[in-house]
């Protein structure tokens, strides 16, 4: 998760890609991933 860092400005920025990330949070929050989640909480909470 932590590649991605560095790029969640960017991809709050672009909807397809934010949506696209989206999805991929909530399949590693389903397999457990409590970094995930805080990720995917704080990506719907501050969206812009």
């Amino acid at each position: 998760m932590r590649g991605f860092k560095d790029k969640i400005k960017q991809i709050k920025e672009d909807e397809s890609l934010l949506n696209e990330f989206l999805w991929f949070l909530n399949v590693m929050v389903d397999l457990g991933s409590s970094k995930a989640y805080y990720i995917r909480e704080n990506l719907i909470l501050y969206k812009k």
